[in-house]
């Protein structure tokens, strides 16, 4: 994980809103987050509208205790590839959904593009069906499709073109709905998703997955390919202990609605919008 990109992407974007933050929605800037009572926090549009305009290839992922919008920026490696886990239940897919959503909302399409792997293709449903959507997806599928393994060669071919001066184009963000759907694949496929996980990232192919945590423990070769990881809620101390994160920070979090991320200091916990798809 990038500490240091975290911490001032963080940094800049709340010296950037501070002037305008009286000038625009209205946010609590508690959320009453760890409580049994929450204060409304604004939409994923709201939030969108709050952070125009924006470099190419940005992404909001939350909101943050103070009201400020967690951003990342898809353009800058450090980062690298991101996980999301935490317990079955704590929404790990609407996390996803969320940055996909921003990504849409803050990019055309013809500086980001789109491609979904997973296991249930129902839940993204509502954005293959969405007419206005088309242009930004490369393709939504399912793990035993053919399609699946389709995309993993492709992408890999078109990181080795990348890498070498060739197909420059949008960044695409791959969307990994379950990175267990994975592990009944092929060699040749799991190879090409691992290399991707590793190095796609300097191709402009950014892959975001999530993986629910009791699975981390027992698949370290997938876990090391990743820099930046989101935690949801984990029940389990041994296993929050055991994943090396913040008993504290971890156990507590409302599932389906707060996460964390590492700062660098501490840990960062922010909330999801609501979707507007």
């Amino acid at each position: 994980m990038s500490d240091s990109n975290m911490l001032a992407l963080a940094i800049e974007t709340y010296q950037r809103l501070l002037p305008e933050l009286n000038h625009t929605i209205a946010v609590d800037p508690t959320l009453a987050i760890g409580q049994n009572q929450l204060s409304p926090i604004p939409t994923l549009q709201e939030l969108v509208e709050m952070v125009k305009p924006l470099p190419p290839q940005s992404c909001l992922v939350g909101l943050c205790e103070d009201g400020i919008p967690f951003l990342l920026d898809l353009a800058k490696g450090e980062t690298g590839s991101i996980l999301v886990t935490g317990d079955i239940n704590c929404e790990k897919v609407r996390q996803l959904q969320v940055m996909v959503e921003s990504v849409i909302q803050l990019n055309s399409p013809h500086e980001v593009q789109v491609a979904v792997l997973t296991n249930d293709p129902e839940r993204w449903s509502a954005f293959k069906q969405e007419p206005d959507l088309s242009p930004y997806f490369a393709g939504i599928y399912a793990w035993y499709e053919q399609g699946a393994t389709d995309l993993i060669n492709r992408l890999v071919s078109l990181g080795v073109d990348r890498s070498q001066g060739r197909h420059r184009g949008a960044t695409i963000l791959l969307i990994i709905d379950d990175l267990q759907g994975v592990f009944n694949a092929d060699f040749e496929t799991q190879n090409g998703l691992h290399w991707l996980l590793e190095y796609g990232v300097l191709s402009h192919i950014r892959s975001i997955a999530s993986l629910d945590a009791s699975q981390c423990i027992k698949n370290p070769f997938w876990i090391d390919a990743f820099r930046t990881f989101l935690v949801g809620r984990i029940e389990s101390l041994s296993l929050v202990e055991s994943l090396g994160y913040s008993q504290d920070s971890v156990a507590n979090l409302i599932p389906g609605l707060e996460f964390i991320a590492y700062t660098g200091q501490s840990w960062l916990k922010y909330c999801l919008p609501s979707l507007s798809i």
